[in-house]
């Protein structure tokens, strides 16, 4: 699943340091409720120069089927990073599921990792990805990290 995260005016950080103090909580939810999360996050500024992240998540489809609970703990987490009460519905997180001009969209696909090559899950779920590496809105700047990942977890099981 996609969500978009937007930086707050009250925040004023240019390096980023609440984007991950915020993705530390998130990440340490989503283990929490067991969904084994990865993710890929890109920074980008808009016309109008605020920074905003846009964040691909994957979790265990044995553990969840809807985006809902990933948004509120992402919510959640955020809340906890500002220092606002945990149930407030801050603004900042966005579940991607109204486009643009306001239409319904998808977001979010559940993948059978044994039937997965060519299935349109996956070809949904690789334009989704995809939308983080758009060339526009993103603004370099030295010292200002603009990707943020998980680490790929070493299998033990398999042989090198």
């Amino acid at each position: 699943m996609r969500l978009d995260v937007k930086k707050p005016d009250s925040v004023q950080d240019e390096k980023n340091e609440w984007f991950s103090t915020f993705q530390a909580h998130f990440i340490k939810k989503e283990k929490r409720a067991g969904y084994d999360p990865a993710y890929v996050a890109v920074r980008e500024v808009s016309e109008n120069g605020k920074p905003h992240y846009h964040e691909y998540l994957m979790v265990n489809g044995n553990k969840t089927e809807k985006i809902h609970d990933h948004i509120k703990n992402a919510n959640e987490a955020m809340n906890c990073t500002l220092g606002i009460p945990k149930e407030e519905r801050s603004g900042f997180i966005s579940d991607c599921t109204r486009n643009r001009k306001g239409y319904r969209q998808d977001n979010g696909e559940l993948i059978n990792l044994k039937t997965w090559l060519g299935c349109d899950a996956c070809q949904s779920s690789f334009r989704h990805a995809s939308y983080l590496a758009k060339e526009s809105q993103k603004d370099p700047q030295k010292g200002v990290r603009e990707l943020f990942a998980s680490q790929v977890k070493k299998d033990s099981k398999k042989n090198a």
